[in-house]
């Protein structure tokens, strides 16, 4: 029996996404056995004899990009945040947070959500170029156009400079700590910037 596609089916249109997919992936050290979802009708919550299924909703124009389809190992598929959107998701749905820079996200994702930043680094940099820049922000297009490899090298360049690169190990932990880097300017803007901010006026839902 699979939670995750029963949670598809029983509210619609939704996917898992949250504390669920956060530890799904191994974001962060819980376990979850809530199935938290997303859906762009109004926030809804379940109470069965197989658990609890709870939905946030979210606006229409953030609500598409960065879904995938996922294979359990009965082989059955469900619909799920990816690894990049779902941290999008849980800041868009976190009320009042105290982020006003990149130090200030860092702190949030690790003593608060407890995230495992390190796997920011494996993030796909076009994939969360354009989670952050969805719903038409000329100013976050422009702030995260290098997460697409967009950006002349010099920019690379100068962000790789303060790092021992001598050896290969070296080179790899420089790139990794610059891709970490570039990950958390994606979701700093994603997070900075409400619903509000991502829509226009017929698209808000509450």
């Amino acid at each position: 029996m699979s939670l995750p596609l029963i949670a598809n089916q029983l509210y619609g249109p939704s996917y898992v996404s949250l504390d669920y997919a956060l530890s799904h992936y191994g974001l962060i050290p819980e376990a979850v056995y809530q199935i938290t979802s997303v859906t762009t009708r109004r926030s809804k919550t379940y109470d069965t004899p197989l658990g609890r299924f709870s939905y946030e909703r979210l606006a229409l124009c953030v609500y598409p990009l960065g879904i995938i389809s996922t294979r359990n190992e009965a082989g059955h598929y469900y619909l799920m945040a990816s690894k990049e959107k779902v941290p999008r998701d849980k800041l868009i749905r976190t009320s009042n947070l105290p982020i006003t820079s990149p130090a200030s996200l860092l702190s949030y994702l690790n003593q608060d959500l407890r995230l495992d930043t390190n796997q920011l680094a494996d993030f796909d940099p076009a994939l969360v170029r354009r989670i952050a820049a969805v719903g038409g922000q000329a100013s976050c297009f422009r702030e995260s156009l290098f997460i697409a490899g967009e950006a002349p090298m010099g920019i690379v360049d100068e962000m790789l400079s303060p790092y021992p690169r001598e050896t290969e190990a070296e080179e790899t932990n420089a790139l990794r700590e610059v891709m970490q880097e570039i990950a958390l300017a994606g979701l700093q803007r994603a997070g900075s910037l409400t619903q509000k901010h991502w829509c226009k006026k017929n698209d808000l839902v509450t």
